[in-house]
């Protein structure tokens, strides 16, 4: 049994939100993982924030019924958040009976979860009615809070309340947490992503801090995987960072995933071993786990190495150590007798490199993830060439110069020039900027002989 009783995912990022076939998919995934809550809150989903008052169109609506069903067949608590924020009027009865006809027509479908979402708005009251009504924003979401839970319990004495107030980050009181705390009723849930939005550590002594303001403990809203404020970036690694003891000082825990939703389980993985036993959590053996799972045995080998070049994040620094360590040992013995040893060795990492797109096509049964993962594994595949294509102009730097071999090497020059810049214009990220650094150093080279 997992040590966090509340546990899951939080679909709340910017940009392109999930299919409707991402979203079922990921629900029957979500018991694998032992998950029982998905919270619904796409931040591009109109409905769900620019247009919260507007009802949803017939066709989103059945949407809907169909996520909430499969979620009660897969035993996951299907929440439906909403983010009425950047424009609602706290103070207006007429606001608060379209926030109602919203939640209500959801709950019909048997819905007893729901999200009250307040974030990424402005920190002030934006409305002059409001301003003569409350002292302080904090005080209109609290009364906006106690208002939608009194009518939500109204009609069902079981409808849990999760807020996401404006405020979410930090590790001691402020005014508006303060205030927030007092006048929000202790049946609600608050959420909290950690010291920032993105914690590299979530601890218990920074969850107290933060709880005592709410007078509550917190409902940890944690930003890993989530690459919306990087969308040309994968963050594959296993989650790190959480204190082992963090569940005697939270009220829950979901995850905030990728927009690509097939890489997101190799991550969430993870987090559903550290969520199940984090006083036993291991990253590395959890991150080889998740892989084979997601990827399969066949492709398990070739998708390591990929994920190798696509771990690194604000919780882990680590950007392929093994390509890092032969590029360092390269330049180390670029004028010694172990130079040969050294080369043989990097280009059959650039070899590796170069054919994983392949490899993966080949063996990952996965044809969605391949298909996220596709974009990266073509700009692997430059770099790595790129690579290859230094060191066989850095080979040629090293013999007797003649006219020849001068003409050799100014035209390998511009190949690597003219992928270099390809490289550049490409904006996928992978493997940080360790190859890129490489062709610089090498052309260098080359080019003050």
């Amino acid at each position: 049994m997992s040590r966090f009783l509340i546990r899951g995912v939080v679909e709340g990022f910017f940009g392109p939100p999930w299919s409707h076939e991402e979203r079922l998919k990921m629900i029957k995934f979500f018991p694998e993982c032992e998950f029982n809550l998905y919270i619904y809150a796409p931040k591009d989903d109109p409905f769900h924030r620019e247009r919260w008052s507007e009802p949803y169109p017939k066709d989103q609506l059945a949407k809907l019924k169909a996520l909430i069903e499969t979620a009660k067949q897969n035993s996951i608590n299907f929440c439906f958040a909403i983010s009425p924020g950047l424009s609602i009027r706290y103070s207006c009865d007429e606001d608060f009976e379209a926030l109602t006809e919203k939640v209500e027509t959801v709950r019909k479908m048997g819905v007893k979860w729901f999200g009250l979402f307040l974030d990424d708005i402005p920190m002030k009251l934006q409305h002059e009615e409001d301003k003569r009504a409350f002292r302080s924003l904090a005080e209109a979401h609290s009364h906006l809070t106690n208002r939608l839970l009194k009518f939500l319990r109204s009609k069902d004495r079981e409808t849990v309340l999760i807020l996401c107030p404006t405020k979410y980050t930090g590790i001691s009181p402020t005014p508006y947490l303060k205030t927030l705390g007092s006048g929000t009723d202790q049946d609600v849930f608050i959420m909290w992503t950690g010291s920032t939005v993105c914690s590299p550590q979530i601890t218990c002594d920074h969850a107290d801090g933060f709880g005592a303001a709410l007078r509550r403990k917190p409902f940890i809203w944690d930003n890993y995987p989530v690459n919306d404020y990087n969308r040309f970036r994968l963050f594959l690694g296993p989650v790190r960072g959480r204190s082992k003891d963090l569940y005697e000082h939270v009220s829950g825990f979901v995850a905030n995933p990728m927009n690509e939703a097939e890489a997101s389980k190799i991550p969430l993985l993870t987090i559903a071993d550290y969520l199940r036993d984090p006083e036993n959590y291991n990253p590395e053996r959890s991150w080889e786990k998740a892989l084979r799972k997601v990827g399969g045995e066949k492709a398990y080998k070739y998708l390591r190495v990929f994920a190798e070049q696509s771990q690194s994040s604000f919780l882990w620094k680590t950007e392929s150590p093994e390509l890092y360590k032969l590029v360092e040992s390269f330049w180390q013995n670029w004028k010694t007798e172990r130079w040969e040893k050294t080369t043989e060795a990097l280009t059959r990492k650039f070899k590796e490199l170069a054919d994983i797109q392949a490899n993966l096509s080949s063996t990952l049964g996965n044809r969605q993830l391949f298909e996220e993962l596709l974009p990266y594994l073509k700009k692997l595949s430059l770099l790595a060439k790129m690579g290859m294509r230094c060191i066989d102009l850095l080979r040629m730097h090293r013999k007797t110069k003649t006219a020849v071999q001068a003409k050799k090497i100014e035209k390998i020059h511009l190949e690597i020039m003219d992928m270099k810049k390809e490289a550049g214009e490409n904006k996928y990220q992978v493997c940080g900027t360790l190859i890129e650094d490489f062709a610089s150093k090498a052309l260098q080279t080359v080019g003050g002989s």
